[in-house]
Order: structure tokens, then C-alpha cells, then sequence
């Protein structure tokens, strides 16, 4: 968190990879979840970051393509992946706004994120980094920023209003396993 890392924790995999796709801005199981704030410049690793590529990312260096990554989604006018691999499909009508590095996705909550279309986990390293910036404008119980669980099995970053925490775990057949649970207050 603000480039600094709060936790980590070995995890023994997802198991047989789900049958979600990744999502940005809403809980990818359920239709709830939605998240209500801007998000931008969201980059996912095939790799575990180090401290001072993470500081890097902050501080808006340009990233060379496509070494290590999954997919870098700037929302500059459009959903579309800077590495070609990965575009992203807008659903709902999140709107394009000044951003932290250009334009962000502003959601509003109610039904707007974006659709990656693809699964993460599914033949990919389990060391991954993710890198994103996002301004919270509302408050729900909880607000899924990225999201692949199908229920059973996945990844979800979110943030969780009691206690303001930010949250990443992982789903494996049912048994959760929070990789960090941080808070986000200064």
C-alpha cells in the first residue's frame, strides 16, 4: 500500500483453475460488490514485484512491453490492454476522467466494471504482482476492485468499509485464505 508492502503470505495455489473471468469494479459471483470511486493505470505481473519496481510504478515510469506482464489496462479513453493480450470489455456506464496518470474509470456503484475476459490463474505462475491506483467516493460493505472468484475458487482485491481495511485473498475450494489485510488510512 502507497508502494510499500504491508504483508505476503505462500499460498499452495488455487487448486483446478475456476471458471471466472477477471473483473474490474464488481464482485465477479454475484451482482453486488460494485465498486464506487475511480480506478486507474491497473497492471498485473507474471512475477513478484521488488520493492523499488513497485516505487517505479508509482512514481509513472513508462513499463516495457510485454516483459512480465498479464496486462496493463491505463483507461485512457478505453478498456483496452497496452499489451494487446487482454481488452477489456465496459460494462454498465462508468465514465472516462482525470485520472493519477491520465484518464481513470469513474464507477458509480451501481452496475458499471469492466470485463477482462480472461482467467488469471489459469495456466499463469502463482507468483503475480498487481499494481493500481484508486479514490474511494463512496461507501459500501464491500467494494471489489479486481475479482475472479466463481464463488469457489479465485482472486479478489476489495475493500472492506468495517474497519477500512483493503483486502487480497485467495478462494481455494471454499477455504479462504487472506493474503493481507491491511488498513488504508495513512
Amino acid at each position: 500500500i502507497q508502494g510499500i508492502l504491508k504483508d505476503s503470505k505462500a499460498w499452495d495455489g488455487l487448486g483446478s483453475t475456476n471458471t471466472g473471468v477477471l473483473e474490474i469494479g464488481k464482485q465477479q459471483a454475484f451482482t453486488s460488490g460494485y465498486f464506487n470511486g475511480l480506478i486507474d493505470d491497473v497492471r498485473i505481473y507474471n512475477y513478484a514485484r521488488t520493492q523499488r519496481q513497485i516505487i517505479s510504478d508509482m512514481l509513472g515510469s513508462k513499463p516495457a512491453y510485454p516483459d512480465g506482464y498479464v496486462g496493463y489496462w491505463k483507461f485512457d479513453g478505453s478498456a483496452n490492454d497496452e499489451t494487446g493480450n487482454n481488452n477489456g470489455t465496459i460494462q454498465g456506464d462508468p465514465q472516462f476522467v482525470d485520472g493519477v496518470q491520465g484518464q481513470a474509470l469513474s464507477f458509480d456503484g451501481d452496475g458499471d466494471y469492466v470485463d477482462l475476459g480472461f482467467d488469471p490463474s489459469d495456466g499463469s505462475p502463482l507468483e503475480f504482482s498487481v499494481s493500481l491506483w484508486i479514490k474511494v467516493t463512496a461507501e459500501g460493505a464491500y467494494d471489489y476492485i479486481l475479482d475472479n472468484t466463481d464463488g469457489s475458487k479465485g482472486i479478489a482485491l476489495r475493500r472492506y468499509a468495517s474497519g477500512d481495511s483493503l483486502d487480497f485473498f485467495v478462494y481455494s475450494g471454499g477455504n479462504t485464505g487472506f493474503v493481507g489485510r491491511n488498513n488504508i488510512l495513512p
